[in-house]
């Protein structure tokens, strides 16, 4: 399976708030990637994003968003990215694809 790789952020914002921008239509639009589902794991949760192959990307993404409460108005929001690529061993645009999903729930917590 292809290599996943994780970067984390804090927010110093609600969980509602960063939920309820991971469900935006806008967020998948943003990040090119359709959304998958929401799942509750323990006292987290994680939103499923998948970019698949097309004609300008030989290979597509999986996106692993969770979002976990680390204290009062505070909430760490992890970001896993795996390439669709069974066979990569070395994904060389992991971060600025993590870098991109920050980038746009900056924005949208914002407005």
């Amino acid at each position: 399976m292809a290599v996943k790789n994780t970067m984390s952020k804090t927010y110093p914002v609600d969980c509602e708030k960063i939920y309820a921008a991971l469900r935006s239509p806008d967020f998948s639009k943003l990040l090119n990637a359709p959304f998958i589902e929401e799942a509750i794991i323990a006292d987290e949760r994680e939103f499923r994003y998948q970019r698949k192959t097309d004609m300008i990307r030989y290979y597509g993404r999986n996106f692993f968003i969770r979002v976990k409460e680390t204290g009062e108005g505070e909430v760490c929001v992890s970001v896993t990215t795996q390439s669709r690529k069974v066979t990569v061993l070395l994904d060389t645009s992991w971060k600025p694809e993590a870098e991109k999903v920050f980038n746009i729930l900056d924005v949208l917590l914002t407005h």
